[in-house]
């Protein structure tokens, strides 16, 4: 029963010990995504219209990507 407690202590020294360090790396991880989600909405609006634009100068149709 001792032990127990002491492991108990032992966890809560260590949450507390590393509770800032986990929100910093939270903080970082919530900031890329929004980075990444930048890029994809910039993706998905410029490189289907630079292929749209590619296939309709090649002399192609893009009528099947617009459906």
């Amino acid at each position: 029963m001792i032990n127990m407690n002491n492991f108990k202590k032992l966890q809560e020294e260590q949450e507390e010990q590393y509770k800032d360090n986990l929100l910093g790396i939270k903080s970082s991880i919530e900031g890329n995504l929004g980075v990444i989600g930048i890029f994809t909405g910039l993706i998905e609006t410029y490189i289907t219209k630079l292929i749209q634009c590619m296939i309709n100068l090649s002399g192609g149709s893009s009528d099947k990507l617009d459906k």
